[in-house]
């Protein structure tokens, strides 16, 4: 590799930007697959959902 490659941030590397993309997907099909009902529902004292 010369100097001029050294220079070059990964950040602009197709394969890291591929790679970046692999990896949400396979977050998004994890997270696609769960069921959050009933999750981040707040109670107060008594019991009630609260919004």
């Amino acid at each position: 590799m010369d100097a001029e490659g050294v220079r070059v941030p990964a950040v602009n590397d197709p394969t890291t930007a591929t790679q970046v993309l692999d990896h949400v997907e396979d977050l998004l099909l994890v997270v696609g697959r769960n069921d959050f009902s009933g999750r981040g529902v707040h109670h107060d004292a008594g019991g009630a959902p609260r919004s």
